[in-house]
């Protein structure tokens, strides 16, 4: 009633609020050493209370400056923080840390500059390491990068390339963040999933501010620094740690971020092979660091990804049919322009049409050099792992030498492919029939060999390769080509298979393989 009728002004109705918080803050402090459950509740809800009261007192009444109400309530963060130590309370801790992030929207000042929000969190971040260093709670260690993540996004919005202060508070608290993480990691003994997520997000959040706050011919600078960095963590973590799931995950952001800084750099197949040595290079730092086969199978992973950026350029490649069809126009036009010389034709209306023939070949010799590089990597990479198979008699690592080389395998038949049809690509029907004869003695090769000497992955890989020629003769080749192409190519194919039929395996028992 007295607040209804304005008998308790606004300076009242703020100053009742902030004592009425302060009260119950330092009852549920003084009730800890009853019930520290309840003294955690009663703790947050006069938290809460300071915090309402200030932000009704700056956004209704106008009676705070922004920095006075970051001052008032950050005061109650930092009781809280206090309390939570001295009673070993985390939960009190992730409470005033939570309530620490809200304050500059409380304020209503986080849209004035992201220079002051981050500059702002770097003074949370250094009280929560503060309390990590004293308690050793490292759950909040995650929190600080997943809200240094979420202030980033924020902040994304206002800030912009000429921000250079901006880039020295991001840059110091990722060098922060990055030395305590590295600290903790070679500090604890067991680890926890969630300790490999905050470089993680360091390198993340490093990546989004570069992209934005640097130019262009500086990004790849920066990227590669903070691989170089991130580098040197993997070796410090090596040599006093020796786990090999730390080592792999600073190994592995490192790589990532190279891998980023070729792509501001560099384009098409020589961005390819770039991000396939890095493929080739992780593989093998992996198994000389850990000396297990099973977890640098898993790195050479990563060469589906370039798999799929080979197919992404092949889709963006002219086809064949369009290149066809252009050589096709060209000689139809010198053939109108040696009929007359009043038929509107000359030479310059060849020009863009040689042009763009003379950079489609340019683009299909890169492409085809780049399929034969990264067929050669992931060929090394299979016979490396069937050569520690043999070794260790490791039947796993034989099955994965065996994914590796077939899909190296796959990837030579497409070169031979694409390569023939660039060697005639006036003539796309011999190329493929060409092609197919090879695939054929190719597949023969495999399934007799495998069949001799009784190793069969060998032999079914042959046979599979077969079974592609047959299916691609039955559904696809056979309504292109002309008649007599048709009858030469099957009698050819066919008498291969044929003598292949006749060709019986030893009866002595031989490898797996």
């Amino acid at each position: 009633y007295a607040f209804a009728e304005n008998w308790i002004g606004p300076v009242g109705r703020i100053t009742l609020g902030l004592m009425l918080g302060s009260s119950i803050l330092v009852f549920g402090e003084l009730r800890g050493r009853v019930s520290a459950a309840q003294a955690s509740v009663l703790m947050a809800l006069g938290a809460a209370t300071i915090l309402l009261t200030t932000y009704a007192a700056r956004a209704v009444y106008d009676f705070f400056d922004p920095l006075s109400a970051v001052g008032l309530m950050f005061v109650s963060v930092v009781f809280i923080a206090i309390s939570s130590v001295r009673h070993n309370r985390p939960e009190r801790a992730v409470l005033g840390f939570f309530l620490a992030v809200l304050i500059p929207f409380l304020t209503a000042s986080a849209s004035s500059s992201a220079f002051e929000l981050m500059s702002y969190f770097i003074l949370v971040s250094a009280g929560t390491l503060w309390v990590i260093s004293l308690t050793g709670w490292r759950e909040l260690f995650l929190l600080i990068t997943v809200t240094y993540l979420g202030y980033s996004i924020v902040s994304l919005f206002s800030a912009k390339e000429s921000d250079w202060w901006l880039l020295l508070v991001i840059v110091g608290l990722s060098v922060m963040l990055y030395a305590v993480s590295l600290a903790l990691h070679v500090r604890l003994k067991k680890l926890k999933t969630m300790d490999f997520l905050p470089p993680l997000l360091n390198a993340l959040i490093l990546v989004m501010w570069g992209m934005v706050l640097l130019p262009g011919h500086l990004q790849s600078v920066a990227l590669s620094l903070v691989a170089l960095v991130f580098f040197l963590g993997t070796y410090l973590l090596f040599v006093r740690t020796r786990q090999s799931a730390l080592v792999l995950e600073y190994a592995g952001i490192a790589m990532a971020l190279l891998a980023a800084a070729a792509a501001a750099e560099l384009e098409g197949p020589v961005l390819i092979l770039t991000h396939s040595v890095l493929v080739s290079v992780s593989l093998l730092l992996s198994l000389i660091v850990t000396k297990k086969p099973a977890i640098s199978q898993k790195v050479g992973l990563l060469f589906v990804l370039v798999l799929l950026q080979l197919f992404s350029m092949w889709g963006e490649i002219t086809s064949q049919r369009e290149r066809f069809a252009l050589s096709q126009q060209l000689e139809s036009q010198r053939l109108e322009m040696e009929r007359g010389p009043n038929n509107g034709l000359s030479y310059d209306n060849r020009v863009p049409a040689v042009t763009r023939l003379a950079e489609l070949a340019k683009q299909d010799r890169e492409f085809w050099v780049v399929i034969a590089l990264v067929a050669l990597q992931i060929a090394l990479a299979g016979y490396l792992f069937y050569k520690k198979a043999k070794s260790e008699h490791d039947a796993s690592s034989e099955d994965w030498a065996a994914v590796y080389l077939v899909s190296a395998l796959a990837l030579a038949l497409y070169w031979i492919w694409f390569g023939l049809e660039i060697a005639f690509s006036g003539s796309l029907d011999f190329a493929h029939a060409f092609a197919l004869v090879i695939f054929t003695i190719i597949g023969l090769t495999g399934y007799v060999f495998g069949r001799l000497k009784r190793y069969r992955k060998t032999m079914f890989s042959g046979a599979g390769v077969l079974a592609l020629v047959v299916l691609r003769l039955l559904f696809v080749e056979i309504y292109g080509m002309e008649l007599f192409e048709k009858v030469v190519v099957f009698l050819l194919i066919g008498a291969l298979l044929m003598g292949a039929a006749f060709i019986k395996p030893p009866k002595e028992k031989g490898a797996a393989w």
